[in-house]
């Protein structure tokens, strides 16, 4: 099996990209936010590879950590996602937000991925719950609820869920403390501006 490739972006398609490696092109499925990614630097390209072997197909799928990799495998352990779909999750959620939603039980979150209806969102963060890992700054109850609170001000103030949520994620996880919801806010309004 193929674990890694390290290569540079010959080609860009819709849903994947060719990575010449030694002038050997390999076909890889990544999700829409790594294409958009590699379409600046095509240079020196590492992705973690998921090899799928399906009748008489063979599919790379490439992602750009070891955790984007595990989160699609854990993704299609649930019933009613299989590759297409994992992949069309992690090209709208970056992991932390996925994590979040999780963790938080936000399955409204991932509903609003294309190809996901109500019920199987729902399946994703009851089966998952207990696979996740959850982040430093979510295990509190305090820290969740401040969040929430921080998520759903965002909300009222006329973002978007999935972008409030992303923005979020990003100032929870560069913070070293819980921050106050106020604070929370206020660099959510930054990141978003």
């Amino acid at each position: 099996m193929i674990g890694k490739l390290v290569g540079n972006v010959d080609q860009i398609f819709d849903e994947t990209i060719i990575l010449d490696i030694s002038g050997v092109g390999y076909e890889v499925y990544c999700p829409e936010r790594v294409i958009k990614l590699v379409e600046n630097d095509r240079k020196n390209v590492t992705l973690y590879i998921e090899t799928r072997i399906r009748d008489d197909v063979i599919k790379l799928y490439g992602f750009p950590s070891l955790n984007e990799r595990i989160c699609f495998r854990l993704l299609q352990t649930v019933q009613g996602v299989g590759a297409k779909v994992a992949l069309t999750v992690l090209g709208l959620l970056s992991t932390e937000e996925l994590e979040r939603a999780i963790s938080l039980n936000d399955d409204k979150l991932i509903s609003r991925v294309p190809g996901i209806g109500p019920k199987v969102a729902k399946r994703i963060v009851v089966e998952l719950q207990d696979k996740f890992i959850l982040d430093k700054n979510i295990q509190s109850s305090s820290a969740s609820i401040e969040s929430d609170s921080a998520l759903s001000a965002l909300i009222n103030l006329g973002y978007g869920r999935l972008e409030a949520s992303r923005a979020l994620t990003q100032i929870i996880n560069r913070s070293e403390e819980e921050l106050a919801i106020e604070e929370l806010i206020k660099r959510s309004l930054k990141e978003l501006s």
